[in-house]
C-alpha cells in the first residue's frame, strides 16, 4: 500500500451507515480491477473493507492458480515462475511492491525519523529500494519455481490471502507513524471486528489450502511481517502505508519459502 494511496479522510469508523462495508471496496483498493465509475474515497469505508482483505488476496491467488495450470508443461519452472510474477505484481497495480521499495530507502538508510517519513514519501527510488524489490524478486521467483503440483497450486492461493492479511495485522499491532492520514483510520478499523474477522479469514483460507500445513504458512507470514514491523517500529515509531505495502510482500515471501521447505511433507495437503 503506497503512501499515496493513504492520504485523505482519517475518521476511521467501520462505515459511515454502519452496514457492512463492500467487498468492491477491498477489491479496487487493492487492485488494478474498476467496477465502479469513480473509485471510493470515502476514508471510513476503505478502512473498514480490511474484513475483505484476505478474501481479496485468496481470489487473486485463485486467478494465479488458474494461470499456473494454464501454463503448466509448456514452459520450465523459471520462465514460467517470472510470468505469474509478473501477473501476482501487475493485478495490484505494483501497489504493494512499491511500498516494499519505499520502506527500504526510507529504513534502511542512516537517517533521522523526521527524514526517513520524507523519503519514504518521495516518489523517486533509490538504491536501498531498487536492492529490495530485485531481492524480493529473486528469492520469490526461485521459491515458485521449485514448488509443484497442489503445493504450489494451494501456495499460491494461500499466499496472497496471508500476505494482505499480515497488513491488517500491522494495521492492528502498531501505533501509526505520522499525525494524520488514512493509516490513522486503519489502525482503529483493524483493532475492532473487521480486522479480528479479516486475520481470522486468512488463517481459515490458509488451512483449507493447505491442511495443517497452512497454520505454518500463516506463522511464516507473521514472521515476514514482523521483520518490517520491528524495523518500524524502532526507526519511525510506528508504521504507515509504505510500512503495510512491504509487510505483505515479506509475509508473502515467508509463505513461499516455508512452501518450498515443506513440499512433500504428509501434513502438506489441500482440505479442498
Amino acid at each position: 500500500m503506497a503512501e499515496a494511496s493513504l492520504a485523505g479522510d482519517a475518521s476511521g469508523g467501520v462505515g459511515r451507515a454502519g452496514g457492512l462495508p463492500s467487498p468492491l471496496t477491498a477489491l479496487e483498493f487493492l487492485t488494478v480491477v474498476r467496477l465502479r465509475r469513480a473509485p471510493l474515497l470515502d476514508g471510513s469505508a476503505l478502512a473498514a473493507a480490511q474484513l475483505w482483505y484476505p478474501c481479496v488476496g485468496a481470489l487473486i491467488g485463485g486467478v494465479l492458480a488458474l494461470l499456473d495450470l494454464a501454463l503448466r508443461g509448456r514452459l520450465p519452472p523459471a520462465p514460467e515462475g517470472a510470468l505469474l510474477l509478473v501477473a501476482w505484481e501487475g493485478v495490484t497495480g505494483l501497489l504493494h511492491l512499491d511500498g516494499l521499495a519505499d520502506c527500504a530507502d526510507g529504513l534502511l538508510g542512516l537517517h533521522g525519523r523526521e527524514r526517513r517519513l520524507e523519503i519514504m514519501r518521495d516518489s523517486r527510488l533509490g538504491s536501498f529500494g531498487v536492492a529490495a524489490v530485485v531481492l524480493y524478486l529473486l528469492l520469490a521467483n526461485a521459491a515458485l519455481g521449485s514448488l509443484h503440483g497442489n503445493e504450489r497450486t494451494a501456495t499460491l492461493i494461500a499466499a496472497p490471502a496471508l500476505g494482505r492479511g499480515a497488513m491488517v495485522g500491522l494495521a492492528g499491532a502498531l501505533p501509526y507513524a505520522r499525525s494524520h492520514g488514512l493509516g490513522l483510520g486503519f489502525r482503529r478499523a483493524a483493532r475492532r471486528w473487521p480486522g479480528g474477522f479479516a486475520l481470522l479469514s486468512a488463517a481459515v483460507i490458509a488451512v483449507l489450502c493447505a491442511g495443517a500445513g497452512g497454520l505454518v504458512l500463516a506463522c511464516a507470514a507473521a514472521a515476514g511481517s514482523a521483520c518490517v514491523a520491528l524495523l518500524a517500529w524502532r526507526r519511525l515509531g510506528g508504521v504507515t502505508g509504505d510500512v503495510f505495502g512491504a509487510g505483505c510482500e515479506l509475509a508473502q515471501a515467508g509463505v513461499l519459502l516455508a512452501a518450498a521447505a515443506m513440499q512433500g511433507a504428509a501434513w502438506f495437503r489441500p482440505w479442498l
